[in-house]
């Protein structure tokens, strides 16, 4: 068996989209709001490959990989299958593949994402600002704070 095809480009046909396991999860996401899909947008922020946010069902801020999962590829015992997403139990940072089983890759199935129109004028707040003024200023935290000795010696 050739591995040569876990990490191709991933295929989209309207809101399907069929994915190698070594794509990059991060890369998908991004692949995906740029044709307006939406159902893993929240996992942009998880690095790693496609295959394995399958195999441990990896989710952030709401949305987990295997509620878009239409269809999983698998080699089984010599053989490559297709599993439907409905019949792989999808548990909190786990699945129930099983150890030998390799993920080849899925189908997922997304939605069309709605764009919501900004008001006239309006800006985009600065991250840093929103941390800063929610942060606790009592006292400096010691790892910010970088203090020179009193009688250090010039470099020369």
């Amino acid at each position: 068996m050739s591995l040569k095809e876990l990490k191709t480009d991933p295929i989209f046909a309207g809101e399907r989209v069929s994915v190698s396991a070594g794509y990059s999860l991060p890369r998908l996401c991004i692949d995906a709001a740029r044709r307006s899909l939406s159902g893993i947008e929240g996992l942009n922020g998880i690095p790693g490959t496609f295959g394995g946010a399958l195999w441990m069902n990896a989710g952030a801020y709401g949305q987990e990989i295997g509620t878009v999962v239409e269809t999983v590829r698998v080699a089984r015992g010599g053989c490559v299958i297709e599993i439907p997403g409905s019949e792989v139990s999808w548990n909190y940072r786990h699945t129930s593949f099983r150890e030998g089983e390799l993920l080849l890759g899925a189908t997922l199935l997304l939605q069309k994402a709605i764009r919501k129109r900004l008001p006239r004028g309006w800006k985009q707040p600065r991250a840093n600002g929103w941390r800063r003024n929610r942060m606790a200023r009592a006292r400096p935290a010691a790892s910010l704070r970088m203090l020179r000795p009193a009688q250090s010696v010039p470099a020369k």
